[in-house]
């Protein structure tokens, strides 16, 4: 018996706790609702006692979704019912009490059920049909006004179309990432092109704002980047993406996300994305033609050499065994050939050491003119970079080449070595060729 009178009296006290709770939470949200209707407000003037945008339904979305329909009915309409009594609008008082109440109500009972950001948001949405209708008939009984409410009813239709138009694109949208040319020169316009799929709108134009990083390997720098693009769904499914790229490097681009509005502009989508994409940018490279006349004129100079013979010209042959009288009297290209000569290579260099960050290009540039020509002369070279030695034999392996030293864990600092070529930071043409005649290869 004694402890059935405890289990009673202590049921009592849960009740009534939650009673209390219920009181102070529900009290508490009806000030909210009536605060933020009141003060954080926009007076709009289209009527005698002007319309009104607040944000008095935040309170209220909030009590219903967090502490259930109950509270958030109670809040919802007696808080903003309360501002109507005392802000001039005391006869569409009645109507508000109701109306919201039955917001707050509609939401707290969909989110009791169902939980998580899609549900709260059809939630609001069922609210604001209820807010529409129900001031729709509120203004027809209180000023006979029935098409005022047509015409917002159908203002409402048209931006819930918009909203879950553009939710539907949202979610069906998918983006590929594509380039013409891994491989650029510096200066070049690198031009990434954009593939949207899933969306079939017939909307003439969507400006994009696009998030991505912009990353640099081999000078470690990462820039966050946003820009607007506008695509035109009837004129293709691409859009481009330009970046001028101004230094040689290795570049990452990654999309971070897309988002745009809706029709109304009055709502916007982001969609998170993680596309990527590398290319590298070649050093620019000068010409050498100076040098090469001046190769030949010194090689037809050239006394007292035993050949042993000639052979046809081949790629990669020194312009300077080209047998100059032969190609004069046949036409064609023929080499001397020599037993005793050696394959002739040299020794080159690469280090940052005395090289400020900013003229790294400048200083790539002066490497590749001088070993570019070098190679169109038949040189191979030995390329020290850190503590890594490329065997460069062929044009075609500067792609690989570059690749390697922009994208290696290389520190560019050359060992002292004999016989080492270390290349200078030039500028000019000129300059570059003055310095591959004093090598006297």
């Amino acid at each position: 018996m004694k402890t059935s009178t405890t289990s009673t009296a202590q049921t009592a006290d849960s009740k009534s706790l939650s009673n209390i709770r219920f009181i102070t939470i529900t009290a508490l949200f009806i000030a909210l609702t009536y605060v933020f209707t009141a003060f954080i407000n926009i007076r709009l003037p289209i009527t005698a006692n002007g319309g009104l945008i607040h944000l008095g339904n935040v309170p209220l979305f909030i009590c219903a979704i967090i502490f259930g329909k109950k509270s958030g009915a109670i809040a919802g309409g007696v808080g903003m019912g309360l501002f109507d009594l005392l802000s001039g609008w005391t006869a569409w008082a009645p109507f508000t009490l109701i109306i919201v109440g039955l917001m707050g109500y509609a939401v707290g009972a969909i989110t009791e059920k169902h939980h998580g950001f899609g549900w709260n948001t059809l939630a609001i949405a069922v609210a604001c049909v209820i807010k529409v209708a129900g001031y729709y008939i509120a203004e027809g009984i209180i000023y006979g006004n029935w098409i005022g409410g047509c015409l917002m009813a159908s203002l409402f239709v048209v931006l819930a179309y918009s909203v879950c138009r553009c939710q539907s694109e949202q979610k069906q949208m998918i983006l590929t990432i594509e380039m013409d040319s891994l491989v650029l020169t510096e200066g070049d316009e690198a031009e990434i092109r954009l593939r949207i799929h899933g969306i079939t709108s017939k909307i003439n134009s969507y400006t994009f704002r696009l998030e991505y990083e912009m990353t640099s390997k081999f000078r470690k720098q990462r820039m966050r980047k946003k820009k607007n693009i506008v695509w035109n769904p009837q004129e293709g499914d691409s859009i481009t993406l330009s970046e001028m790229i101004t230094e040689c490097d290795s570049y990452h681009i990654q999309i971070c996300s897309v988002s745009w509005e809706d029709l109304t502009g009055m709502y916007k989508v982001k969609k998170e994305f993680n596309k990527q994409i590398s290319f590298l940018v070649m050093p620019k490279r000068y010409e050498m033609g100076f040098m090469q006349e001046k190769i030949a004129r010194r090689d037809l100079m050239e006394q007292g050499f035993e050949y042993d013979g000639v052979r046809k010209y081949q790629e990669g042959d020194r312009i300077s065994r080209v047998h100059w009288n032969l190609y004069a009297a046949t036409g064609g290209l023929w080499v001397r050939k020599n037993e005793e000569e050696e394959e002739e290579r040299v020794k080159i260099g690469l280090s940052l050491d005395d090289i400020e960050k900013d003229r790294i290009s400048d200083y790539m540039a002066a490497f590749y003119s001088i070993s570019f020509f070098l190679k169109s002369q038949g040189v191979i070279q030995e390329i020290y970079y850190g503590e890594h030695k490329y065997l460069l034999c062929h044009i075609e392996q500067y792609e690989e080449l570059f690749t390697d030293i922009f994208c290696g864990k290389y520190e560019l600092s050359s060992d002292p070595m004999e016989h080492l070529y270390k290349i200078p930071l030039c500028e000019k043409g000129q300059d570059l060729q003055k310095f591959l005649y004093d090598m006297e290869l």
